[in-house]
């Protein structure tokens, strides 16, 4: 099973497959067909990114909880 991982290196975002201690970098989507290239990156040169930009996740979030508060019995805190 591939281990996929989002990173930064020189201030560029990319993605790949981590195998040990080394990322095998893709193109394209990294959820739709991504192709490997033959460059690598040690993870030690890289910073780790969440596996997803986190803008919708974020916004159901919001919304999840603007819904339960509003079925909720419970008050808002005064302040």
């Amino acid at each position: 099973m591939a281990h996929w991982i989002r990173f930064e290196r020189q201030g560029q975002a990319g993605f790949g497959t981590l195998d040990g201690e080394t990322i095998r970098v893709h193109d394209g989507d990294m959820f739709e067909a991504p192709r490997p290239t033959a460059q690598t990156v040690p993870l030690a040169d890289v910073k780790v990114l969440t596996p997803c930009v986190p803008s919708k996740m974020i916004l159901l979030i919001a919304a999840s909880i603007s819904a339960f508060s509003a079925s909720s019995p419970l008050r808002r805190p005064m302040t």
